[in-house]
């Protein structure tokens, strides 16, 4: 457990890229790079699911969005699922109430994304969270994938991997296999990590967060991908059709990015390995010279 806290807390300060991000840009990034036909009937169904859990209403800048995705979707299913009664933010939302006593987790934001993995898989459509502003190209994705999603920006996040999908924009076929596989993993990690993870922290949240309910989607899309499943870079969240199935700034400039940042971080743990070094042996001179004195 001491090593484990270790490892976080020096991450953290250091924040260095492993070679895992090195492989998993180029595993991503074979995901992107595609040219897929259009199918005669959509992939995935067209129906935007909302998740909202907790007492806390929806920002000005939030509805705006949500009232943005109906004037863009006027003929699609749209759904808000919450935990509580709530007034839909537009005629065209239907509000689904649903019980969360299965999911026992205190972190709102884990439930919502476990929620989203059930409903995705039980349903199929696009999980989308109220901060994106725009939905481009929906139609134009779903005649496409099976599966989709977009890589978040690289973060050093106390993970063994700055590269990680992001959850904002998730879209699936029903029953797709990446998300069966999504729902297992988090099922065989839930009690593991929960030991890992004892504090009732935000800190700690956030570590069980990442560890049971994102690496789980992460690991599920690099174990049971089918061939129309696509990781969007994150510069493409606005792309137009011509460029969505190319790969982005990200994956054409990351790995050299990441290259250059472990050098100069690296050169960096150098240096303070050598103070260090200095420091303790200043200090057995010092302790020397005073027992030499004693003496």
């Amino acid at each position: 457990m001491k090593i484990l806290i270790l490892f976080l807390v020096f991450s953290q300060l250091y924040a260095i890229h492993t070679p895992e991000d090195q492989a998993r840009l180029k595993q991503f990034g074979a995901m992107a790079q595609k040219e897929m036909a259009p199918s005669s009937e959509p992939k995935i169904p067209h129906t935007i699911h909302l998740f909202w859990i907790g007492p806390k209403h929806f920002s000005r800048e939030q509805k705006n969005h949500i009232l943005r995705w109906v004037d863009q979707y006027p003929n699609w299913t749209i759904k808000l699922w919450t935990d509580r009664k709530r007034k839909t933010p537009h005629p065209k939302i239907s509000v689904e109430l649903v019980d969360l006593s299965r999911y026992y987790s205190s972190n709102l934001l884990e439930i919502e994304n476990l929620l989203s993995y059930d409903i995705l898989y039980k349903e199929g459509g696009v999980a989308v969270h109220p901060d994106v502003a725009d939905l481009k190209e929906l139609e134009y994705i779903h005649s496409r994938c099976s599966f989709y999603a977009f890589l978040a920006p690289p973060e050093e996040i106390g993970y063994s991997s700055s590269i990680f999908v992001g959850h904002h924009i998730i879209g699936a076929a029903k029953n797709h296999s990446v998300l069966k596989k999504t729902i297992q993993n988090v099922e065989q990690k839930w009690n593991r990590v929960q030991r890992l993870f004892l504090f009732p922290d935000q800190q700690t949240a956030e570590y069980r967060l990442l560890y049971r309910t994102w690496a789980s989607l992460d690991e599920a899309i690099l174990q049971t991908h089918t061939p129309d499943t696509v990781i969007f870079p994150s510069d493409h969240l606005d792309a137009p059709k011509s460029e969505l199935f190319k790969g982005g700034i990200l994956f054409e400039d990351e790995a050299e990015r990441l290259t250059r940042n472990l050098e100069k971080k690296m050169g960096k743990i150098h240096l303070l390995h050598t103070g260090l070094l200095l420091s303790i042996l200043l200090c057995l001179g010092l302790y020397v010279y005073r027992a030499r004195l004693n003496f």
